[in-house]
């Protein structure tokens, strides 16, 4: 079965349709602002199989059963929302005059309620993303609630990361996620996942058109290993 081949039907909740398994105590933090190769064109506004790319993004994590979803909006913000139209999502204003990914975060968990207890981060750009990469980063987060749990494909880390809320709140503290990320080096898991979602991404013009393809075509698939901590 091709992992991209997600269908037609709208990406809404729909009556009457089954409904994900719940990620009991997850939200995910998706910052949908400045991500352009150049004046006047949003990557996450791109169409994947006829839609804007941040949609599917933000279907995955819904699809994964992520209790919240919050999309932080900068410029084009009313684009954005109209892209989401109809999606039971949040929306956060960013507050800083020069914000960073940190303060992004920052944005996003001031929507966060205190009965979170990890936070998935992920890129708007990266439309691929699987519901089971969500899923089994839960799992093992499920065994180990203070971890940051990262992705790992062909090598390589990947996105989304879930932090624990409680290592996710550093950033109030003015720190960034690199900086969260090196500090708590030994909280680090990496998780293996089978499929290339994971990984690919539209960090530049080439890579959009790799994306589109990769829509279109089946994945190679990857056994599944065991999360390995740094």
């Amino acid at each position: 079965m091709n992992p991209f081949a997600i269908g037609n039907r709208l990406f809404g909740l729909k009556k009457g349709s089954p409904q994900p398994p719940c990620l009991r105590g997850s939200a995910a933090i998706i910052p949908a602002t400045r991500f352009s190769w150049h004046v006047g064109l949003s990557k996450q506004l791109l169409p994947i199989r006829r839609r804007p790319a941040i949609r599917w993004v933000v279907k995955a994590a819904l699809d994964a059963g992520v209790e919240r979803v919050v999309v932080v909006l900068g410029h084009r913000g009313r684009e954005m929302k109209k892209a989401l139209s109809g999606m039971p999502v949040l929306f956060a204003e960013s507050r800083e005059k020069n914000p960073n990914m940190a303060g992004f975060i920052r944005d996003g968990l001031y929507k966060v309620p205190p009965s979170v207890r990890g936070v998935f981060v992920l890129p708007c750009v990266q439309p691929l993303v699987q519901p089971g990469t969500f899923r089994r980063l839960w799992e093992v987060f499920e065994r180990d609630p203070d971890v940051i749990a990262v992705p790992v494909h062909q090598g390589s880390r990947r996105h989304p990361a879930l932090f624990s809320m409680r290592l996710a709140q550093k950033v109030f503290l003015g720190k960034n996620m690199g900086e969260v990320m090196r500090e708590h080096s030994g909280r680090i898991l990496q998780v293996p996942v089978a499929n290339e979602g994971a990984a690919l991404n539209m960090d530049a013009p080439p890579d959009y058109g790799e994306v589109r393809n990769a829509a279109e075509t089946p994945s190679p698939k990857f056994p599944e290993q065991p999360a390995e901590r740094l």
